[in-house]
Parts: structure tokens; sequence; C-alpha cells
């Protein structure tokens, strides 16, 4: 097969470049060879199997094609799913929806634990593997990554975990940091290496907020809830 070429007949050289040849006549062609790689995705209408895949997905969610289950926030908030698509991400959905429970007869899952905006985004993840308003928000963040850690949506929570482990201090607000404090504290000895980092994290942010700190709704009610997370805050500020 003959390689692409662009010819451009119409490329004159300057009246100096014939200077020496003033007593010739001289016919001179110019061609100039131009190789273009271009990439797929810069072509109209192509694109990678995953991202087409991806759009497929997407068009599931959005349009709710053959949703087979509802899923029950906390607020009361009922939100439309595909089975399929729970199980493949979550093993404890995927017993709950395959066996004789409750959720399997009535086709719907209580997540009393759950805010609508957490179940919009776990949902949003099932089928774009994307959590778009969780890396905006801390709150939201925290909440997802603690729903992912309890339904085993490994990746999910992995995903999560990186994005918390990243963000500057600035970017979190002081009641998702206690919350997420609380958080680790409970599952830390069962979680390893990622969970005492996480820690370490939150500690060290926290610090840097005490100001703040006192005046967190989230940090009041752990003297009622959990008042050895409290003392343990309270013996950082001391630290300081």
């Amino acid at each position: 097969m003959k390689e692409p070429v662009c010819e451009d007949t119409n490329v004159k050289l300057s009246d100096s470049n014939f200077k020496s040849y003033s007593n010739y006549a001289v016919n001179i062609s110019v061609t100039v060879n131009i190789r273009l790689r271009v990439e797929d995705e810069y072509i109209p209408g192509h694109g990678s199997d995953s991202d087409k895949l991806a759009l497929i997905c997407k068009s599931i969610l959005e349009h709710n094609i053959h949703s087979d289950i509802s899923i029950v926030a906390s607020d009361g908030s009922i939100l439309s799913a595909n089975k399929c698509f729970l199980a493949a991400h979550s093993p404890v959905l995927k017993v709950s929806l395959e066996n004789n429970f409750a959720e399997s007869k009535n086709n719907k899952i209580e997540m009393p634990d759950a805010s609508k905006e957490c179940v919009e985004s776990l949902i949003g993840y099932f089928y774009t593997m994307d959590i778009p308003e969780a890396e905006k928000c801390s709150n939201l963040a925290v909440e997802l990554y603690q729903v992912a850690h309890k339904y085993e949506v490994t990746t999910l929570e992995e995903k999560i975990s990186e994005l918390l482990l990243l963000r500057s201090n600035s970017w979190y607000d002081v009641d998702a940091a206690v919350e997420l404090l609380q958080f680790v504290k409970r599952v830390e000895t069962s979680s390893g290496a990622d969970m005492r980092k996480m820690k370490t994290k939150v500690v060290q942010m926290l610090k840097s907020k005490w100001e703040r700190l006192k005046t967190s709704e989230n940090f009041k009610k752990l003297f009622d809830e959990d008042r050895e997370t409290a003392m343990e805050l309270c013996m950082m500020a001391l630290k300081k």
C-alpha cells in the first residue's frame, strides 16, 4: 500500500536561489512528505471499546433501562438500579439478591445509614466507576467510604482511600474528619496498614484544625457516643 503523501505544487523559491543559474533554464519541483500519526480518540466516531462501554452503562443508568431493584436511602428516597450491576460490584449485595432474603423477594434494598446523595454516588459508581461528586465534597466522600466498606465494594473503597490520603487538610470539613476518625478506629484492627495511614492522616489534620474542631457538632456528639475517641482528641490538643 502506498504511503499517503502531501504535495504542494505552489511552493516557490526566491529569485536569489537562481542567481548562480542565470544562464540556464531550471525547472525545480519540490515535494514534501508529511507523515501524521492520529490516535483513534481524535477521530470523530472513534474511541476505545472501554469508552464506548462506559457510555452504554451510563445510558442504562440515566434511562433506567430494565431496572429491577429499588434502593431506599435514609430519608426515604427511592432510587432505581439493576441487580446485575449491584451483584457484580458487591459480594454482600450479591448474596442478598441471589438468596431467599427480603431484598430478593421484595426487589428492594434498605440503606438506612446512607443519605440520598451517598446512594446516588454509590449507584453511579456501579455503572461508571467514577465518583465526581465525592471528589468535590469531603462529607460525601467519607460517607461513601463507609458504605463501600460495609458492602465490600473493594474497588470503590480503595479509590476513596487514595482520594482521602491525597487530599490536603484544607479540603476536609471538620465534621467529616471527625466522622472519618471514628470509622478508622472501628475498623483499623481488621483493615491493616492502609487504615493506620488513614488514622495518622486524620490525626495530623485535626491537630491543625483544633480551633474549628471545638465548634464541630460531630465532636460534641463524641462525648456521648464515643467518649474514648473524644478523650483521644483532647489529648492530641494538649500535645500540640
